[in-house]
């Protein structure tokens, strides 16, 4: 699931367009395969809280992608029944460097209070690859996937 702000951006959706190009693809799957898993616990290694205090408070969490060459990063939390809503898209450049854009912890924890301050809304993710299709959802040995 992704965040839409107040002003109707997907954040999420608005980053994968400018930034992943046909790394997005990745992402897809790996929701996917991770929308087949029951408990979010399960998730480690993909998918892992952020650490620090803003994002420990808010309970945000990290989600892991790479193509070998690009360290993808998406931010967002867990409503309840095991679903991933999605808020900020960044690559993680290495200890040195970081995380880019600079300040994303920020931008996300922003992202979140908008959420909990109910401005904004929750849609189901949508991929820029897949423009023709209208539903990415759908079941997968009769459990819900999220796409």
């Amino acid at each position: 699931m992704d965040f839409v702000g107040p002003d109707n951006t997907n954040y999420v959706r608005e980053w994968a367009a400018a930034e992943l190009g046909p790394q997005e693809a990745l992402l897809n799957n790996l929701l996917l395969w991770l929308g087949q898993i029951e408990e979010n616990k399960r998730w480690s290694g993909r998918c892992d809280p952020l650490e620090g205090a803003p994002c420990t408070k808010r309970k945000l969490y990290e989600l892991r992608f790479s193509d070998g060459s690009k360290e993808c990063r998406v931010f967002g939390f867990f409503q309840p029944g095991h679903i991933f809503v999605m808020i900020a898209g960044c690559y993680h450049k290495g200890r040195r460097s970081g995380y880019k854009p600079r300040g994303i912890f920020k931008i996300a924890c922003a992202r979140y209070d908008l959420y909990k301050a109910g401005k904004g809304k929750i849609v189901k993710h949508t991929s820029n690859l897949d423009e023709d299709e209208d539903d990415q959802s759908g079941e997968v040995d009769g459990k819900q996937i999220y796409h």
